[in-house]
């Protein structure tokens, strides 16, 4: 309403270079004024109609011998709008270039020149300068909405960061506490129903595996407790690290020592030092090693094969054991299959598991190769 006013007063206007201090369309310029100024809210949506139609009037309006003030600010108006909505300059450029020019023809054709030059300057400014504005305008809104869609973006970008770092998390915990205490607890429950059946025949064999039971059991509370403390830690924490699991290859002898006393019979040797193993290879072959014997605890017929086989810059590692009757009744979700997979890609290895017919039965077979330092010294 506020630009439409001067629109409509600006037609009331007579022509200060005319003679005839009344023109006789005044009145229906004035109307015309009127007109213009109510349809003027429809720039919004249409700005290269109505600049179209007011630029015509106002090209006409000085061989009506009256000022075309208003129906120039009209046309700044509409072109502004169009300036500030259209993604391509161009066009704002091309149409304040088509109104300038008929502008400047009407003024032209109305009478001399430089009788009419203020009236040729005049709307040109005006226009440019709408179109200088509305391109502007356009220019701070495109850098307002690029800003707030990278916004947007890094928002959704720390929010998938944050659920991808609790999702590894979550993994990371249920390894840890798989590999930490998975073992322990399935040879506690195998343990357990050994001893049950020794009872009544064999007391001495009876007391014995629940004696490892117990010595199971604590062990389980020990790093369950260990596994806690260092999850609650601080990062970087040196009370809270010294604290983990040492599952290196160093310790791996021992494991093996605790899996033939819950009854596995291991058969094959392990090198006691591999050149090459450091880091997160090293811990990932304790664990291989830890939960294949787990596995052929669970599910073998009680005996297992483990080998090793070390070049510069890989290490191989095989158990077998062949598959005897289900004696733990609980469900399996593989989820030892699936750490150790989830493990050994973490460090570019491979892992292959398959069972193989046999005379004496099947088979289950899993194959880890680990990569090496190459310029390793032994350690």
């Amino acid at each position: 309403m506020l630009l439409g006013l001067p629109v409509a007063l600006g037609a009331l206007a007579r022509d200060p270079f005319s003679d005839d201090p009344a023109p006789t369309t005044v009145w229906p310029m004035l109307a015309l004024g009127v007109a213009v100024a109510i349809v003027l809210p429809l720039s919004r949506r249409h700005p290269l109609v109505l600049l179209v139609v007011t630029t015509v009037i106002a090209a006409l309006a000085p061989m009506w011998s009256t000022t075309n003030l208003g129906f120039v600010l009209a046309s700044a108006i509409c072109l502004y709008r169009l300036a500030a909505t259209t993604p391509d300059r161009r066009w704002a450029l091309f149409a304040f270039a088509g109104s300038a020019a008929l502008l400047v023809a009407g003024v032209v054709l109305a009478g001399p020149s430089d009788r009419y030059l203020a009236w040729m300057l005049q709307p040109v400014a005006i226009l440019l300068g709408a179109t200088a504005l509305g391109e502007a305008t356009r220019s701070r809104r495109a850098y307002i909405d690029a800003i707030t869609e990278r916004a947007e973006r890094a928002e959704r970008t720390r929010e998938l960061e944050a659920e991808r770092r609790v999702t590894e998390e979550r993994l990371r915990i249920a390894r840890e506490l798989h590999d930490a205490a998975g073992h322990q607890i399935a040879a506690i429950n195998l343990t357990a129903g050994v001893a049950k059946n020794a009872l009544p025949g064999d007391p001495d064999r009876a007391t014995e595996m629940l004696t490892g039971i117990q010595q199971s059991a604590r062990a389980v509370l020990g790093e369950i407790s260990a596994l806690l403390q260092l999850l609650r830690g601080s990062p970087g924490d040196a009370e809270t690290g010294a604290l983990a699991p040492v599952a290196t290859w160093d310790n791996v002898a021992v494991v093996v020592e605790d899996f033939r006393r819950l009854g596995l019979e291991v058969s094959g040797e392990l090198p006691r030092d591999v050149p090459g193993l450091f880091g997160a290879a090293d811990v990932v072959a304790y664990r291989v090693v830890q939960e294949g014997l787990a596995n052929a605890l669970k599910h073998g017929d009680g005996r297992v094969l483990v080998t090793a086989d070390v070049d510069p810059s890989t290490l191989a590692l095989r158990i077998e054991n062949l598959v005897g009757s289900q004696r733990d009744p609980a469900p399996s979700g593989h989820y030892g299959l699936i750490g150790i997979q989830e493990r050994v890609d973490s460090v570019s290895g491979t892992v292959v598991h398959r069972r193989e017919a046999r005379r004496d039965g099947t088979a289950f077979v899993l194959d880890v190769r680990l990569p090496l330092i190459s310029d390793a010294v032994p350690r």
